[in-house]
């Protein structure tokens, strides 16, 4: 984001963001670009430019609008989507019949939920790199899949999240009972589960670990 965009409040940023829709030059040069929404679009379909990434993760938002409210979506969609102006939308009812003044304001609350949607998009997101680039740090997991451990993992993930500093926990067992992986399964759930994990450092004693 530039620092012109953080002096502007969301709604004028997505209000700007959507008048560029269909100024594909303008769009060339916006920090949306860089956005961790369309790095995570341009991941999943590397066929995208970045341009083309960026209008896939607009239409994504339009319809997780529609789904929850499909009157401010079509607003939007018929205001920034099809080009009309306010007196067309409004001459048409679209998207019900209302006076001019009353559709700004109904403009400027669709505006807010979509800068809501963006941003919530954006954490989540953001969430899942994170944990993604954590996740790389631990071994191949050696287990496809553990039964019967919730009795173990549930009071340990809850030991965790209630320790206010430095929580340290150990493991204790004979060898070959599964210790290494019921932390492993463990750490995969803390990361899954969100949090401000900055890092994480697994060291382990196995020969084959060992520098």
């Amino acid at each position: 984001m530039s620092s012109t965009a953080l002096l502007t409040s969301p709604v004028e940023q997505m209000r700007q963001l959507l008048r560029d829709r269909n100024r594909p030059a303008k769009l060339n040069e916006s920090t949306w670009l860089h956005s961790p929404l369309v790095v995570q679009k341009q991941g999943l379909q590397p066929e995208l430019a970045p341009v083309s990434a960026l209008l896939a993760v607009l239409d994504d938002l339009l319809a997780g609008l529609h789904a929850e409210q499909p009157m401010l979506a079509d607003l939007l969609r018929g205001r920034f989507w099809e080009g009309f102006t306010v007196e067309e939308m409004v001459r048409h009812q679209r998207p019900e019949p209302q006076s001019t003044r009353r559709f700004h304001q109904q403009q400027e609350r669709a505006l807010a939920e979509f800068a809501r949607l963006l941003q919530q998009a954006e954490t989540t997101c953001r969430h899942l790199q994170g944990a993604d680039r954590l996740r790389q740090r631990l071994p191949i997991p050696t287990y496809d899949e553990l039964f019967g451990v919730e009795s173990l993992v549930d009071p340990v993930l809850h030991y965790l999240h209630a320790a206010h500093r430095h929580p340290i926990l150990s493991i204790k067992g004979i060898g070959g009972i599964g210790k290494t992986a019921l932390a492993d399964f463990v750490v995969r759930r803390l990361l899954d589960a969100g949090g401000n994990w900055q890092d994480l450092v697994w060291i382990s004693a196995k020969q084959e670990y060992a520098a």
